[in-house]
Parts: structure tokens; sequence; C-alpha cells
């Protein structure tokens, strides 16, 4: 709460600059759903989230900026002093580095939630640098091989397995290979993405694990750790299901990678558990709010909120999160599918999967339903010639 004159007080507000990531913007709303301290204020480049239809929402500004720093910071500006906002919170990595690189730009500054500098968020965007990083601070990561895509045919046949990966980027996973023999490598080297330099590593045979974590100045504040238990048929895609667990090895680790960096904010480190050396081994960073965001609060931490108490200087007690299983919806109607008595198991759809949040707070999700099904009819209906508008 904010103090105000004549000793009242009021809810700490708190902007989202970046919140036309939909999925991203939907699970930090309902993380501050879940406290009556926050009013979330939200904006975006994109005309219709889901998000926007939320109770939960106090206000939605659209702001088609396309892409101009300079303007979209002033739209920032005029949000903060229009509803004198406490907090500026950007969620994506763009949004995040136009403000760490742009600071200078907004009118108050010192509003801004805390960030890492510009120099720690592009070395950990980046899987070489951060590689090299790694080496130097003899923190565990898999073996490099060659960046070099021209030279990669000339792997020996004791390098495989190899997994090839882009530098920078793979959202959800994409454009990333396993390459077991020189053959396989030839087969997959058609699907690289254009325009993408490549690293390529030894592969590591074991099992993936994340840890998410908020910093301050190089120090874990609060963090939580969780390995996959039920995926897609796409790979390397976000895990449906997660495990929350504990692996002091692991923390370790995670927590000196976050002291090199000096790290501060959000992450979430992708690792994976090396069966033949027994170690944890990091693998890339991703330098903002995560997909499984609501899995972690429904095990007990709530990042976006303990954030906001860091930034204002308020104490962040310890705390020990539930070591359980959390599906996300589509794993819900995957499980639905495959056995209709799972419907049966409320205690577990309450408290172990997002259904609740979506209880009570319901227009988002069928106002994108809405939305789909109207894009589905309207492409539907241009592919059958019936409509030759643009839009209806």
């Amino acid at each position: 709460m904010i103090k105000e004159g004549n000793n009242r007080k009021r809810k700490l507000r708190v902007l989202i600059p970046d919140g036309q990531s939909e999925i991203l913007t939907e699970q930090v709303k309902n993380c501050f759903s879940r406290v009556n301290t926050i009013e979330l204020y939200l904006m975006s480049n994109k005309k219709f989230i889901p998000s926007r239809f939320s109770r939960f929402v106090k206000h939605f500004s659209y702001f088609p900026t396309s892409g101009d720093v300079n303007s979209w910071i002033g739209c920032i500006n005029e949000e903060v002093a229009r509803y004198d906002i406490d907090l500026i919170m950007p969620i994506y990595e763009t949004g995040i580095r136009s403000l760490i690189a742009n600071r200078e730009l907004l009118a108050h500054p010192k509003k801004l939630v805390q960030l890492p500098s510009l120099s720690s968020l592009d070395m950990a965007n980046n899987k070489a640098l951060l590689s090299e990083h790694l080496l130097k601070h003899q923190i565990p990561g898999p073996e490099n091989l060659i960046r070099d895509p021209k030279k990669a045919f000339g792997f020996s046949s004791s390098a495989y397995p190899i997994i090839a990966k882009p530098i920078e980027g793979s959202e959800g996973g994409e454009g990333i290979f396993v390459c077991t023999t020189a053959e396989d490598f030839k087969t997959h080297s058609d699907d690289f993405l254009e325009g993408k330099e490549y690293l390529y590593q030894k592969f590591i045979e074991g099992y993936d694990i994340d840890c998410s974590v908020l910093c301050k100045n190089g120090t874990v504040q609060a963090f939580t750790i969780q390995r996959g238990t039920l995926y897609g048929k796409k790979p390397f895609s976000p895990a449906m299901g997660l495990r929350f667990l504990f692996e002091p090895k692991l923390l370790e680790t995670v927590e000196k990678l976050m002291k090199t960096l000096n790290w501060s904010g959000v992450a979430h480190i992708d690792l994976r558990y090396d069966i033949h050396e027994d170690d944890f081994k990091v693998i890339e960073v991703n330098t903002r709010f995560w997909t499984s965001l609501g899995s972690s609060l429904l095990a007990g931490v709530n990042f976006p909120y303990r954030y906001c108490l860091m930034c204002m200087d308020q104490p962040i007690e310890s705390i020990d999160y539930k070591h359980i299983e959390v599906l996300n919806l589509r794993a819900v109607v995957k499980k639905i599918r495959k056995n209709v008595f799972f419907v049966a198991k409320v205690g577990f759809l309450f408290n172990n999967t997002p259904l609740k949040y979506v209880l009570k707070d319901p227009l988002p999700i069928v106002m994108k339903f809405l939305w789909r099904t109207r894009n589905k009819c309207y492409t539907f209906l241009r592919r059958k010639g019936l409509l030759t508008r643009t839009a209806f």
C-alpha cells in the first residue's frame, strides 16, 4: 500500500507497458489477482488481447506505436502521469531491453522496476556469449563445438550427438535440432532458421530441469525449481506439466550464475542434468517472465508481487514452495480426452491447475474463444470465396 495525505493509503499502481505478449500478460495478471494491494494498468500495441477484459485490470490503453521506442516511452510517460503509476514493470525481452537502453527518456526513471545492466542482459540473451561467460567463471555448461555453419559438416563421428540452436531467439524451441549422425545433420540443415547464426554444442544425455528466480544485485531473493512431467508433440516446446522439487546442487549453480551477472529482476534458467557427470549444466537464460509463471504461483511463489515488494524496498520473507505437480489447461484437456474420469479429481483441478483463475475471471478466456472462432469463420469464408473484404 502507498501512503497518501491524511494517513490514507491506496493500492500500489503497477503499469505493464508491453502487454501485447498475451500469454505472459495473462500469467502476470493472474498473479496480481491473488493480492488486494495491487492495481494493474495495462498498455499494448495490439488492440485485442484477452486480458484487457479482465476484472483485475484497472485500465487498458491501446497505443499503436509501430515499434518506435521514443513514441512508446512517450506513451508510458503519459500513462504514469495520468494514473499516478508507482511502478513500471516490463515483462518481455524487447520491452525490458528498450527500457534499460532508453531509461533516460522516462520522465520518472526511478519508477522503473529493478533490472539488470544492458551488458548482462545482452550476455544472457546470446547463447554464445553466455557459454563464454560460463567457461570464464567455471559454471557448468554444455561443451561448445563450433559456431561457423559452413564447417559444421566437418564434425567427427565422435562429436555426435550434437545440438544445433540459434545463438539468439528460438521461441518455444523453434529452430533447435538434435543430430545423431552426419547424415542426420544434413537432413536438418535445410530446416535451420534463415538469417540466424547457429551455435553447435555437444548434446547432454540426461533430462531438462528449470529454475525461476527473482534477484537483487546478484543475490537470489526467491526461486522455484521444476522439472517437466508432460510435453506436447513439438520438440523443445515448454512443458505442459511440471513437478516442483528442490535440488541444492542446482541452486548453487544458479546462484553463482546470477552473482557473476550481478542480476536484478526476474529470470528463468534452463538447465540439463548430465547423467554421466552427475551435474546440472546451464543451457540458456530467459531474461523475462516465463510461461509457467502461474505454475510457480500454484506452488506458492508469487513472483510479480514479490518483485513489487523488492522494488518498493519492503521485506521479502523467505518461503518454502510446495513440491507438487502442476498442469496447465492444455494438459488438463489432454488428460480428460485420455480419461474422462479425470474431471472427478476436483481437488487436484482446483489446486494444481489454473482452473480457479479462469473461474474467478472468465471473461478473458471467453473473449479469446469468441475472437478465435470469428477468425476461423472469416478464414473459412475467404477460402470458399464467400467473403472478399479484408475484415468483417
